[in-house]
């Protein structure tokens, strides 16, 4: 299955091994979820860059990449209460 099919097309591919996930308009649990079956389908050093609307996933997504590894690249607030995270997949594992 693509990266882009797993999110019901929200998640696409991006140019240079980037891909995005837009969860705006989700709430709890529902970005980290798209976030965690997406970034089990990458290849380690993939990058991911995910957009939220919801404060508490902006919080949540950054701290369950790093504990189970990921790089967390930068969080950026786009907008009064959206959000831009950029992911990148840890070399060994599949989380």
């Amino acid at each position: 299955m693509a990266v882009h099919d797993v999110t019901e097309g929200r998640g696409k591919p991006l140019a240079g091994e980037i891909h995005e996930v837009d969860a705006r308009g989700e709430i709890c649990p529902y970005p980290l979820v798209m976030v965690q079956k997406v970034m089990r389908q990458l290849k380690g050093g993939e990058r991911l860059r995910v957009k939220v609307d919801y404060p508490k996933s902006s919080e949540d997504i950054p701290r369950w990449a790093e504990e189970v590894g990921h790089r967390v690249l930068g969080i950026q607030k786009t907008g009064e209460v959206e959000w831009e995270i950029s992911l990148e997949k840890k070399d060994d594992g599949d989380a």
